[in-house]
């Protein structure tokens, strides 16, 4: 697998089968390809890739470098209602689960984390600029660990699964086909709760987890249509939306 410079992403043009992705844009170093989206204006569809991202951003403003076996890219989303922006964050995981299933299993810990063996190897960012009530640019990171990992605990890299990985460009345009493919499927259905048993990590288990200050235990039941976790805690589900399992 080519893992060097630029070089690493070849391929990724060819591997395309829908219309995101057809414009690419491959930057040698930035601190955030999400950054990189919102300060400029494209199209839906648009990929941002960079050979090396110094700043990239994770839930609860964690600052994340990439490495040279990382792969970092940022997709710009078509507008959608701000009701389901958490639900986007899972559709994205479904679609990144899809395209990696063929080399590992993957489970998905909510809202946003990637998990085989029970460590995370990607992770997906929304980020959004808001005009009035309305979302007017989203910006979709995705960040996987793919020949090495970060060394802090609980993390890993596909290639520890699974000794043969496409190229670097191929992997990701099967991942970029994988979030047209859903995208679209979602526009005509609108549905997200079906899947999450198949393919959440924590599905009818126990789990911990802060809420404003308190410690909560409670059993994982799924999801909302709105992408909200519901945990079951003394008889009683709840939904949740801004809390870290």
């Amino acid at each position: 697998m080519i893992f060097e410079g630029m070089d690493r992403f070849s391929g990724f043009t060819k591997g395309l089968t829908g219309s995101w992705g057809k414009n690419f844009i491959l930057l040698d170093e930035i601190d955030s390809t999400n950054s990189y989206i919102m300060a400029n204006d494209f199209e839906p569809g648009t990929v941002v890739a960079a050979a090396c991202q110094t700043a990239g951003r994770g839930r609860g403003g964690r600052i994340w470098r990439s490495s040279a076996g990382c792969l970092t890219f940022s997709v710009v989303l078509p507008q959608v209602d701000k009701k389901i922006l958490n639900g986007i964050q899972i559709l994205a995981a479904y679609a990144t689960a899809d395209a990696l299933l063929d080399y590992a299993d993957i489970r998905i810990k909510w809202p946003n984390d990637l998990l085989c063996g029970g460590k995370k190897i990607a992770g997906i960012l929304l980020e959004t600029v808001f005009s009035g009530n309305y979302p007017s640019k989203l910006a979709l990171g995705i960040g996987l660990n793919v020949l090495n990992a970060p060394d802090v605990e609980g993390a890993a890299c596909l290639g520890a699964y699974s000794p043969k990985l496409p190229s670097i460009g191929a992997l990701m345009a099967d991942i970029v086909n994988s979030l047209n493919d859903r995208f679209e499927e979602y526009s005509r259905s609108e549905d997200i709760q079906e899947d999450w048993p198949r393919y959440s990590a924590f599905f009818r288990k126990k789990i911990s987890f802060h809420h404003k200050g308190r410690e909560i235990n409670g059993t994982e039941k799924g999801i909302t249509r709105e992408g909200y976790i519901i945990v079951e805690n003394n008889g009683i589900s709840e939904a949740y939306n801004d809390f870290s399992v």
